[in-house]
């Protein structure tokens, strides 16, 4: 198998995996960061406590990995750490505490109908 098709598998799965969060209101955070990145266990840290308040899926991701590079090149992202919520990017370095809160908050609201 190549690894393009390996790529477009894991994307595929991780779009799947997308699809049942968002269908459970719970928002998918990803944070991009780097070994070397001075501020990105400040941003490791917020969300992770964050996560003892609220619920939602979190993955980090070192920008220097190949899914790293992709999200990298997708949401064209030059610095870290970089937060995407639910596919998109929302943070460039690390939020303050209520600007993380406020975007959980914003994403955690029923779905109106």
């Amino acid at each position: 198998m190549s690894l393009s098709t390996k790529n477009s598998e894991l994307n595929t799965e991780l779009d799947l995996n997308l699809n049942l969060v968002r269908d459970f209101g719970m928002p998918n955070i990803t944070l991009l960061y780097s070994p070397t990145c001075g501020a990105c266990p400040s941003a490791k840290s917020l969300w992770k406590e964050l996560r003892v308040k609220y619920s939602f899926s979190y993955r980090e991701v070192d920008i220097t990995s190949p899914d790293g590079q992709e999200l990298a090149e997708r949401h064209s992202i030059r610095a870290v750490p970089a937060t995407i919520i639910d596919g998109r990017l929302t943070f460039i370095g690390v939020p303050s505490r209520q600007s993380a809160e406020k975007a959980l908050a914003l994403k955690m609201r029923p779905q109106q109908t």
